[in-house]
């Protein structure tokens, strides 16, 4: 039941991974997102992996499960190419800058540079998911009670049929008359937080799903489903390439890719399922509050480790 593995100094229990994998791919297919975001604290706190090589291998498997996930979503519509592929382009290179912020700060660690130790280093990392948690869960938040505020259903818009723009407002596009054209997106906008996603791809093993979702939904007000479904399929680009480079840097232990990866399929394709019989806020309020809990759950797993 406890198999060793490489660059661990103990034993893991390996059942408790592959449950780890399918919650994993529900959760990728349920709200589009990577699942990088709890199973890299995880796979550190809980089973003693090391940073790097649970970021190395957690990207593997957010590619894996995005894939399925993705290819589930596009054949019920809910896939927008021309969104995905500027949020492809622009988070590709953030990739590699964020992977290269990782072994800068880990070098520095090594080396005990202004009292940044390997304790430390993981315990920054830590925050940083924290953090990021709390900045999603906060937009979501947010975003329910302005909708609830409406008393009305959220209108059902077709993704495919958004314009995007290159126009100097922030992220919606304006109209002559000054007024917000609300089928209109700002292209420099999405290239910039398509590259600032690769970077967090990169450096924390995230696919991005955790950002792209909340601030599109929040701030840009397209539908949920459709959010979810082209999140994915950014996610299984950039997840892909993220997971890529850092297996040449020798950050994946694929052993561990394999027993995660071995359920995350399936719970990718369920969790894609489930997620197309809830609409508008409820799916919104499942996020929060799942977002909510992992938070908790990583600052209790950072006190007692």
């Amino acid at each position: 039941m406890f198999l060793t593995l490489a660059g661990i100094d103990h034993a893991v229990f390996w059942p408790g991974i592959i449950v780890l994998g399918f919650l994993i791919g529900f959760l990728s297919g349920t709200f589009g997102i990577g699942g990088g975001f709890l199973l890299i604290p995880l796979l550190r706190y809980v089973f003693g992996v090391p940073f790097e090589t649970a970021i190395g291998s957690g990207l593997c498997v957010v590619a894996i499960s995005s894939i399925s996930g993705a290819i589930v979503h596009y054949r019920k519509g809910n896939v927008s190419l021309k969104l995905g592929v500027i949020l492809i382009c622009s988070s590709v290179p953030g990739v590699e800058v964020g992977i290269r912020i990782l072994i800068f700060l880990k070098t520095l660690s090594l080396k005990g540079f202004d009292n940044l130790t390997p304790q430390s280093f993981d315990i920054y990392l830590g925050i940083a998911f924290i953090l990021l948690l709390l900045f999603s869960s906060t937009l979501m938040i947010f975003d329910i009670i302005k909708t609830s505020r409406k008393n009305a259903p959220l209108a059902m818009r077709d993704l495919k049929n958004y314009s995007i723009t290159f126009f100097t407002h922030w992220y919606r596009v304006k109209n002559k008359t000054g007024s917000i054209n609300h089928d209109s997106l700002n292209l420099l906008f999405i290239i910039v937080f398509g590259f600032v996603v690769g970077i967090l791809s990169g450096l924390l093993g995230i696919g991005g799903g955790i950002i792209v979702t909340p601030v599109i939904v929040s701030l840009i007000g397209l539908p949920s489903v459709l959010v979810i479904g082209t999140s994915l399929f950014q996610l299984s680009i950039t997840g892909s390439v993220g997971a890529l480079l850092h297996t040449l840097r020798g950050h994946t232990d694929f052993i561990l890719v394999l027993l995660i990866a071995s359920t995350s399929i399936a719970g990718s394709v369920t969790g894609a399922r489930f997620a197309s019989k809830i609409r508008g806020i409820k799916i919104r309020v499942l996020y929060a509050a799942f977002l909510l809990l992992s938070t908790a759950f990583i600052v209790v797993e950072m006190i007692f480790q």
